[in-house]
């Protein structure tokens, strides 16, 4: 027994760690934690992807592509919808505006047929040619056409008098209402706020003025309303002061000179009503 007794007590300080020891091995594994390597006995079966890197990984340097989730592509889908949407509705809003104009361009463009055929019609009934009127049938069909076109301005169908008037211009141009056709349709265009229109009919009525003997100071007068109500009122000045320097004496120059008087300068927004008695100027004379 005294011999085992010390045996015992070797192999029991042999299997014992001492203070020494164990801040040995706390050094050791600190070492391994900070410098993340550790040696392995035997390599593992299967290692997981590093972090970053997909399942398709080949360590060539090529990835697999992004993998969404449901919600991502859902999200996705819902934002192109929207889209789709949005544009589909601006599609439905420009046909809507596109067939309402048109339907309008339509519906005018029947009223002016429907009215130019019905002046057609009657210029085809016989009537009875006055001492005015040019020799033959187009002499009769020109002064149906002028006698429809007087009767509309005097009923404020402009429209339906400017049909009547353009197809004097159009059609007989050598006959002698072109004068009268001429003028009436600037004053027409003029009533219809048309005013490029009008002066553009002006323009031509002072051309023709110079083979007249009556009316020759309407057409400087009108132009001179037209461009001022354009607001081009330096130009308006221009064509009223030939009117002043030409035909001083003229009723429409008296009527000018009276406007200017006032406080506030307003021309006439319709020249039928602005010269009552424009008839007696735009005869064939």
């Amino acid at each position: 027994m005294r011999f085992f007794l010390p045996l015992i007590i070797l192999v029991s300080l042999g299997a014992c760690k001492t203070s020494r020891d164990i801040q040995k091995d706390k050094t050791t594994n600190n070492a391994i934690e900070s410098s993340g390597v550790k040696t392995l006995d035997a390599p593992p079966e299967e290692a997981a992807p590093a972090a970053g890197i997909s399942q398709g990984y080949t360590g060539t340097g090529t990835r697999t592509p992004r993998k969404f989730s449901n919600e991502d592509l859902q999200m996705k889908l819902a934002v192109a919808l929207g889209e789709i949407e949005n544009l589909r509705f601006q599609v439905q809003q420009n046909a809507i505006s596109q067939t309402e104009a048109s339907k309008s361009l339509v519906e005018e463009n029947q009223r002016l047929k429907d009215a130019l055929n019905e002046l057609q019609r009657k210029a085809a009934l016989p009537i009875v040619a006055s001492k005015s009127s040019s020799k033959g049938k187009k002499g009769r069909v020109v002064d149906s056409l002028w006698g429809q076109g007087v009767s509309m301005i005097k009923q404020g169908k402009y429209q339906e008098a400017l049909v009547a008037m353009t197809t004097i211009l159009e059609s007989y141009p050598k006959s002698n209402r072109v004068w009268g056709a001429t003028l009436t349709s600037g004053m027409i265009q003029y009533g219809l706020k048309n005013y490029k229109e009008a002066a553009l009919r002006f323009n031509e009525a002072i051309d023709l003025a110079a083979k007249r003997s009556r009316g020759v100071s309407l057409p400087w007068y009108f132009q001179g309303n037209t461009f001022y109500k354009m607001g081009k009122n330096d130009d308006a000045e221009l064509f009223w002061g030939e009117l002043a320097r030409k035909y001083p004496k003229s009723l429409v120059n008296r009527k000018l000179v009276a406007l200017k008087s006032r406080k506030k300068m307003r021309v006439s927004s319709d020249l039928f009503k602005d010269v009552p008695k424009w008839e007696n100027f735009v005869g064939v004379r």
